[in-house]
């Protein structure tokens, strides 16, 4: 029982990260842009013309995607080893 405890805690921490991990890329979009353009001033044109618009959008897009599918996947996780475990207490053999 207590393996079982360390194990759901020790993936819950794993999501937890996965999480923080999908949403860094937007944290740090705005910081990324601004460094680059003070850098190299080139870059000011492509940050605000169209296709620099497209792309912080698309990274926008693709962050809030990663991010709701890692949700999704913590909860059917959570949702089917609570089952198991319901399952286990009231003595069915049944499983998913």
């Amino acid at each position: 029982m207590q393996l079982e405890i360390l194990k759901r805690d020790k993936l819950n921490y794993v999501f937890q990260s996965l999480s923080v991990i999908s949403i860094l890329p937007m944290m740090f979009l705005e910081a990324i842009k601004n460094w680059s353009v003070s850098q190299f001033s080139f870059t000011e044109s492509f940050y605000m013309g169209r296709k620099g618009m497209l792309v912080q959008i698309l990274v926008l897009l693709v962050t809030f995607i990663c991010y709701t599918l890692t949700r999704k996947l913590k909860r059917q996780w959570f949702y089917k080893h609570e089952y198991k475990k319901t399952q286990k207490i009231h003595g069915k053999k049944k499983s998913i």
